[in-house]
């Protein structure tokens, strides 16, 4: 194992270089420049950058229509095993930011920034060939997919996973993209999305499954603040959390349904549509398309939803090719009060998908059981606050002391209640130092003058008892 170092002043000057000579175990310090697009790191090989924010990965792509021979470019491709990359900046690609291939299998990518890409942010695609154990972890993704400004592009978004095995996404920020925000796509299983925020995306904020399987999406935020560039072309915003297995053709006519999913804790405000199972097929240039989604396990538990949509709120169609659809939705907090024309709180028509111990701000919809429950908006701090006027997750919280408070419902908790604060003791009086020091003088000048009274009274006392003395002697001898 070696410690390498690419830079200005150093031997290796490029990333190329590096990776031409780089072996597996190797640690390469990157230091601060902007360098090539096009990296390819070598198997098990550590890239990190000297100082963090100071290395760039730059394509020199600077906006506008691209062939799509043209489009395919990347910033990194990942197609080795055991890669570590932290704290790089990947911008203006044509094409993605980062490419994970087959082979990429143990990727981390850590500490990171992509942005200004013409197809995407990143795309993890084993085409058929599971990749397995990748983690990324705290990173910003922004203005992707941007080839929706100038042509019409498949959604396949802004961060997009399919072949993905052991995936975990954590602590990731995806804003203004033209396509989905991130996807948990075909044939890909262990997948899990945690504390993932999306908003401003043309398309839909979070496929948490598609053709997926033992998916969990925790602690995630999406929202869609209206922003003219990111809306749809019927003026719609996107949707916030989709299940729905899109109908398989050729290739991909063999790859699994959705199953085993679990959404927990999230938030969604001002989408078009806070969850939606989808379903529905239809015949296009004659072969079935749509949405042929059949799953069994599905489980939305602690949610918040807040409304906005033009479609419904809380949607979830049947199968129409014979399958059925169960899943639950419970413990969450719909507040739909605001709908746009044509909105409505819930549409569900899979049977077997249930909706229990939910609280609803607008009203129970008609025909839900009995233990869905009617609560005022008032429950949360300010649930009809604005978005377009400023995102704050707070106004989604359970106001403290209300009846959501400590009850377990919904993905929020109340913000803390601050002990009461002691008033400042009074101030201490200022010390007049000149004024004591003028009376310790006096005293001091009292105490000698009674000291000196004190030993001259001695003295009198002293002659006096001598004289005494002498009167009692001549006496004495008088009487001899």
């Amino acid at each position: 194992m070696a410690e390498l170092h690419v830079g200005a002043g150093f031997a290796l000057k490029t990333l190329a270089q590096a990776a031409a000579v780089a072996k597996s175990g190797d640690v390469v310090i990157v230091h601060a420049g902007v360098y090539a697009a096009g990296f390819r790191p070598p198997a098990g090989t550590t890239w990190v950058a000297a100082d963090a924010g100071q290395v760039v990965i730059d394509g020199g792509w600077k906006g506008g229509n691209l062939s799509p021979a043209d489009a395919n470019g990347y910033g990194v491709m990942v197609s080795a095993a055991g890669v570590t990359l932290r704290d790089f900046e990947v911008r203006n690609i044509a094409g993605r930011g980062v490419v994970i291939g087959p082979g990429g299998d143990g990727l981390v990518l850590e500490d990171f920034e992509i942005h200004h890409t013409f197809s995407g942010g990143l795309a993890c695609n084993g085409s058929g060939k599971a990749i397995a154990d990748i983690a990324i972890r705290r990173g910003h993704v922004h203005d992707i997919s941007l080839s929706g400004r100038w042509r019409e592009t498949p959604v396949s978004g802004c961060f997009l996973f399919k072949d993905a095995n052991n995936l975990l996404v954590e602590d990731v920020l995806i804003e203004r993209g033209h396509g989905e925000g991130i996807a948990a796509g075909f044939r890909s299983t262990g997948v899990v999305f945690r504390r993932v925020t999306v908003r401003d995306t043309t398309h839909l904020a979070m496929y948490v499954a598609n053709c997926a399987t033992d998916v969990l999406v925790e602690d995630c935020v999406v929202y869609q603040t209206g922003l003219a560039e990111f809306r749809q072309g019927d003026g719609d915003v996107g949707a916030g959390y989709v299940v729905g297995d899109e109908v398989a053709e050729g290739k991909d006519a063999n790859r699994p349904h959705s199953e085993n999913v679990t959404l927990r804790r999230c938030v969604a405000v001002n989408c078009s549509g806070a969850l939606q199972v989808r379903n529905g097929t239809k015949v296009k240039n004659g072969l079935l398309d749509g949405y042929d989604t059949r799953i069994q396990n599905l489980t939305v538990e602690r949610c918040t939803f807040v409304g906005g949509s033009h479609a419904a709120g809380v949607g979830a169609g049947e199968n129409d090719q014979g399958a059925k659809v169960r899943g639950v939705v419970r413990d969450c907090v719909m507040a739909f009060d605001v709908l746009q024309p044509g909105g409505v709180q819930a549409k569900v028509t899979a049977p077997g998908v249930r909706l229990e111990g939910n609280f609803w701000t607008a009203g129970v919809p008609a025909g839900l059981p009995a233990s869905n429950q009617a609560l005022r908006s008032a429950a949360l701090v300010a649930p009809l606050a604005t978005v377009a006027d400023g995102f704050s997750i707070d106004n989604y919280r359970p106001v403290a002391g209300g009846p959501l408070d400590g009850a377990g419902i919904g993905a929020l908790e109340p913000l803390p209640v601050e002990p009461p604060v002691d008033p400042p003791p009074d101030p201490e009086p200022a010390v007049d130092w000149a004024a004591l020091r003028t009376l310790a003088a006096e005293a001091t000048a009292e105490v000698v003058t009674a000291s000196q009274a004190l030993d001259a009274a001695v003295r009198v006392q002293q002659v006096l008892e001598n004289r005494i003395r002498e009167y009692e002697l001549a006496a004495e001898g008088g009487e001899e």
